[in-house]
């Protein structure tokens, strides 16, 4: 989940508690909430089962989070959950530096890599900065599933705009084993102005 506003100054912990699934959440500090707190935040949540194969965990505030798995039979995975605000700042390009050294440790370890994102951009925009994380996950070997796929309906709308500015990419290692995405409407959940991407995958 992305953009979750929940600023850290007013969120209870307590309101988190959920009987299904353990989150892991990554609200802004006191420095980050200068920017945005209210609009700002990422979180992951984990079904109980999975509890047991969390090996570490690691945060940006406001922007980024990241769970790595350690499985039987030597299998790794580093999940990472993003937010990135649609303004330039320190903090984000702190964030994307971060994020970036994230992704190339996991490959130096062999860990399949899953990232879920709210770019507030588009890999297809002519505007996109060289040095934007969108990029830069290219560059790193990382695929869009959407684009994999051939997915071009968007994700994201208000008024008479649309775009894909959500996605999830993938390592190699797992990009055949992971079902084509679905984006679902959010009416009967969040009522967000964003699309659910649903993945699924083919191992048992």
């Amino acid at each position: 989940m992305t953009e979750t506003k929940w600023p850290e100054s007013t969120t209870p912990y307590i309101s988190l508690t959920n009987p299904l699934y353990k989150i892991y959440i990554a609200n802004c500090d006191a420095e980050t909430a200068i920017q945005r707190e209210a609009s700002m935040g990422t979180t992951l949540a984990l079904h109980p089962d999975l509890q047991p194969y969390i090996h570490s965990i690691d945060k940006v505030p406001g922007m980024a989070i990241m769970i790595d798995l350690y499985f039987p039979q030597n299998y790794k995975t580093r999940i990472i959950s993003v937010y990135l605000s649609s303004s330039v700042s320190k903090h984000s390009n702190h964030a994307q530096k971060s994020i970036m050294n994230w992704i190339q440790n996991a490959h130096l370890r062999q860990f399949d890599i899953i990232v879920m994102c709210d770019f507030n951009n588009n890999i297809n925009n002519k505007k996109l900065p060289t040095r934007h994380l969108l990029n830069k996950l290219q560059e790193s070997g990382l695929t869009s599933l959407l684009d994999f796929n051939d997915i071009e309906e968007h994700t994201w709308f208000r008024d008479n705009s649309k775009s894909q500015i959500d996605n999830i990419w993938t390592s190699y290692l797992i990009l055949l084993d992971v079902l084509e995405p679905k984006l679902l409407t959010s009416d009967e959940s969040t009522k967000s102005n964003h699309k659910i991407l649903s993945i699924d995958g083919t191992l048992e």
